[in-house]
């Protein structure tokens, strides 16, 4: 699973592909963490799915142009 991190790059790989996973994480959250781990042994067991993840505190536009709620909040 590659760790994409900027919003160029997730468009691209989107746009590109007909059908990929794309998972969002924040550092600070446990439950974000826990399931990326099960989601990268999922993404190994179809290896020709486009898969990858990116973490939302190293993208801002990634929020507004997904629709994910953060309870990230700006120090």
């Amino acid at each position: 699973m590659k760790h994409l991190k900027n919003i160029k790059d997730i468009e691209q790989t989107i746009a590109d592909n007909r059908l990929c996973l794309f998972y969002i994480k924040a550092p600070d959250c446990g439950v974000c963490n826990v399931m990326l781990d099960k989601v990268m042994r999922l993404a190994d067991l179809f290896p020709s799915l486009t898969s990858f993840y990116t973490d939302i505190t190293e993208e801002p536009l990634i929020a507004g142009r997904f629709l994910v709620y953060s309870g990230l909040s700006e120090q």
